[in-house]
C-alpha cells in the first residue's frame, strides 16, 4: 500500500511535488533519493514527467479566466491571449456547462477541467 492511496488527486499532485523539490535540494542522484525515500524509481519518474507536463501545459496558458456575470444570464465570455483557430470534433454537455474539444485537446487539461466540474 502506497502513502498516496487514499489522497485526492490534487492531494497526490501536492505531495508529488515536495517529493520533487526535496529531490531538487538533497543533491542526490535519482537513484540514491528514491532508494534514500523508499520510492519506486518508476513512480518517481513518472510523476517527475506528470508534473512537467501540468506546469508546461499552464505555462503555454491553455487555461482561461471566465468571466461570469453576477446577473441572471447564463452568458459567459471567454478571453484569450491569442486568436486560435480552435474546430470542435466533441462537445461535452453537463450540466449546464457545455465543454468543446478536438483532437489536439491535452488530456491532462480535459482531466482537470472534469474534475474541476465534479464529473471525473
Amino acid at each position: 500500500m502506497s502513502i498516496t492511496d487514499n489522497m485526492t488527486k490534487e492531494e497526490r499532485k501536492e505531495y508529488w511535488e515536495l517529493v520533487m523539490e526535496e529531490y531538487a535540494d538533497s543533491e542526490l542522484s535519482k537513484k540514491d533519493f528514491c532508494d534514500a525515500n523508499d520510492i519506486n524509481p518508476s513512480t518517481f519518474n513518472y510523476w517527475e514527467n506528470r508534473l512537467e507536463e501540468l506546469n508546461k501545459s499552464n505555462e503555454e496558458g491553455r487555461f482561461v479566466e471566465l468571466d461570469i456575470p453576477n446577473d441572471n444570464s447564463k452568458a459567459i465570455s471567454l478571453h484569450s491571449r491569442d486568436e486560435v483557430d480552435f474546430i470542435p470534433e466533441l462537445g461535452i454537455e453537463y450540466a449546464g456547462l457545455r465543454i468543446l474539444i478536438n483532437k489536439d485537446t491535452p488530456m491532462p487539461l480535459l482531466d482537470s477541467v472534469l474534475s474541476e466540474v465534479g464529473y471525473a
